[in-house]
């Protein structure tokens, strides 16, 4: 089993961290190799399909050999070239992930929360410059200069998370800049990036002050809808309980750890369970909390591509690379997006993450390649297997 440190090193964005708890024989049952893509070309309706199918055959048969559950998608346009599930999002039920399976996106929230913002900031309510102080009173002297942008940017100096809530902490949003105001900030605002769930969680609250709205609600009315993201959300949509995928975890007990015994990996629940069990408002809505389909996340980012929604200007903010990510300068934080580049590419990107979910979001524009994977188990996310994946996507476009 890979080490979750180890596993949290590679990813570029962190988001979120969770909770844990029987790998199923159903599990350890792989698909024929082949099935899965010799149906699609069967169902390909032109040469051109099949021959771009066929060049992820390869793919398919070594993810079926592993591990891993989860989903992919890849699009060159608005065409989907290429879509797999792969093994359970219910072991103990030996479902099989499909079309219907909800899964956890995790930080990929923020970009829908970072849309709504520039939504607000078009129709003249919010500025990009506007303090803290426009939108929460009693603003310490320390945080009187932080703007929306630097909330946006992850540059305001505010704490990645609250070190003594966990990620489904329940916390009334009207308490959460009260909580975020005896924090102390990292740095000055402005000054360099520290990714920050509070901001974000931030950012949904000022969306809810200036809208009179739930922030879920004007998210789902103003961007889900109108692409016809149905499925996607946190509270509000309705979802069948049985088609939520089941998180898993190989967390070490005390005792294995001290004498280094591997762990099973086992169920630790889905991703709404803690709003069944203990209903309430919760301290990171808007930082993370959405889940979502395959074919919605493929409509939202057609959306994208096709510069829906907002005017291009706004779009245009979204995706410029704003505030460095690191010393090197060679990546960057857009507003709810990472730019940075892969395999040569300019790319549009973002993971998340609940510590055991994961899910990443990739748009090559100058490709206008989509690459779109999602697991709900991380401890066996095959990182090299993927990263081949993203070289076979450009590959096919550029031959």
């Amino acid at each position: 089993m890979k080490s979750r440190t180890l596993l949290f090193s590679i990813i570029m964005l962190l988001a979120l961290n969770g909770c844990a708890g029987s790998k199923n024989d159903a599990f350890h049952q792989k698909k024929n190799d082949s099935q899965s893509v010799s149906n699609a070309v069967q169902n390909a309706k032109t040469l051109e399909d099949k021959i771009l199918i066929s060049k992820f055959s390869d793919i398919s048969t070594l993810l079926n050999a592993t591990d891993f559950s989860g989903n992919i998608i890849i699009a060159h346009g608005e065409k989907a070239v290429f879509k797999d599930f792969f093994g359970y999002y219910n072991r103990a039920k030996s479902l099989k992930y499909n079309e219907q399976t909800v899964f956890d996106i995790g930080s990929l929230t923020k970009q829908f929360v970072a849309t709504a913002i520039m939504k607000l900031v078009e129709e003249g309510v919010v500025s990009e410059s506007d303090r803290l102080s426009r939108f929460f009173d009693s603003v310490p002297n320390d945080k009187q200069e932080i703007t929306v942008f630097h909330l946006l940017t992850h540059s305001s100096g505010f704490a990645t998370n609250f070190e003594d809530k966990s990620v489904y902490g329940l916390m009334p949003h009207e308490e959460l800049h009260l909580k975020a105001f005896q924090t102390k900030l990292a740095f000055i605002p402005g000054e360099r990036y520290q990714y920050s769930n509070v901001g974000y969680s931030l950012l949904a609250r000022i969306i809810e002050k200036v809208s009179d709205e739930n922030w879920e609600n004007y998210i789902r009315a103003n961007l889900l809808l109108p692409t016809q993201m149905y499925q996607t959300g946190y509270r509000l949509p309705k979802y069948n309980e049985n088609n939520i995928a089941i998180n898993y975890g190989a967390d070490q007990n005390l005792l294995q750890r001290l004498f280094n015994i591997e762990a099973q990996s086992k169920s630790v629940g889905h991703s709404l369970e803690h709003e069944l069990i203990s209903p309430g408002e919760r301290w990171y809505e808007g930082a993370g909390a959405f889940l979502s389909t395959q074919n919605d996340m493929f409509h939202w980012y057609v959306s994208i591509r096709n510069e829906a929604l907002l005017k291009k200007s706004s779009w245009t903010q979204i995706f410029t690379p704003h505030v460095a990510q690191n010393e090197s300068s060679s990546s960057h934080y857009g507003f709810g997006w990472v730019i940075t580049t892969k395999n040569n590419e300019r790319l549009f990107t973002h993971n998340g993450s609940n510590g055991y979910s994961f899910a990443e979001f990739n748009y090559f524009p100058e490709s206008d390649v989509f690459v779109f994977v999602s697991t709900n188990d991380i401890d066996n996310y095959p990182d090299k297997i993927m990263e081949r994946i993203y070289r076979f996507a450009i590959e096919s476009v550029e031959e």
